[in-house]
């Protein structure tokens, strides 16, 4: 991997306690972070928080409910472009 090269981090769970945590702290270390959730409006409020200590941050979120293989699949056809070159 090359130093220029973004390392991006899928975090299920990234809206609150330690999935939480983890998203902010991959973001100040520079890693792309994307929030895995059902709650995209949680997500939102993650990301705003995470932006607000980071503002440079790399962070989005991405619709998946682990319940639902269409999610599950939807989820990936949108997360491999993001990682893929």
């Amino acid at each position: 991997m090359s130093v220029n090269q973004l390392r991006v981090a899928m975090i299920t769970g990234g809206n609150s306690g330690i999935g939480f945590a983890v998203a902010n702290k991959l973001a100040a270390k520079g890693y792309g972070v994307i929030l895995a959730s059902r709650n995209q409006q949680a997500s939102t409020k993650a990301i705003a928080q995470i932006r607000a200590v980071n503002p440079s941050a790399l962070v989005e979120s991405i619709p998946l409910d682990l319940s639902s293989f269409a999610s599950v699949r939807q989820c990936a056809s949108r997360f491999i472009p993001r990682v893929t070159h």
